[in-house]
């Protein structure tokens, strides 16, 4: 053996180290992060499939309801109200029960505060509108004037009642009354 060949095969096999080191290794990495995003490709995927199928689902739900059940909704959750309407409204169903004297107004909505983002309405925002009534009346009286509000056009829903014993053997009555409008985007579901 030559001294060449031994200096050769030791240059031959340091050439193989620098060339598995410098080009073969940083391939192989290469590889193996193109199959990384590969797979997280696969999963993402999925996932925006199971988004399109559940989207897919919830279209089919509310294609399923009966133009009836729309345009209740649009009746009595509408996505703007009147609030001088509700306010005759409600003066006429008192007004209907011999009251003559009563105190009626619109408190405002909550349409300025801040949408609860962790529980937010599968339609989108719901704004709550609150009035309130103050009459004296018998008991008899104070039955009707809450049974004519619970069938009054828009949804009223009573958050509070305070009634309390007066000399004359009548009642005095503070109510407090919620009535709701759905936001824009449930609006056009129940347009369509």
């Amino acid at each position: 053996m030559s001294k060449f060949s031994l200096v050769t095969q030791i240059g031959m096999i340091a050439i193989a180290v620098a060339i598995v080191v410098m080009y073969i290794q940083p391939k192989i990495s290469s590889i193996r992060d193109t199959q990384d995003l590969i797979t997280s490709y696969e999963i993402e995927t999925q996932n925006v499939s199971q988004v399109n199928e559940s989207l897919r689902a919830k279209i089919s739900a509310i294609d399923a309801v009966a133009p009836q059940d729309i345009q209740a909704l649009a009746r009595f959750m509408p996505s703007k109200i009147d609030e001088i309407s509700i306010l005759k409204d409600m003066g006429t169903i008192i007004e209907a029960q011999s009251i003559t004297e009563y105190d009626i107004a619109y408190q405002g909505s909550n349409s300025d505060q801040e949408v609860d983002e962790d529980s937010p309405s599968e339609y989108g925002s719901v704004t709550e509108h609150y009035f309130s009534a103050g009459f004296e009346a018998d008991y008899q009286q104070v039955k009707s004037v809450l049974a004519q509000l619970a069938a009054n056009d828009y949804l009223l829903q009573v958050s509070n009642i305070k009634i309390t014993d007066t000399a004359e053997g009548l009642v005095k009555v503070d109510i407090s009354l919620t009535a709701f409008t759905l936001s824009a985007a449930a609006e056009e579901i129940t347009q369509s």
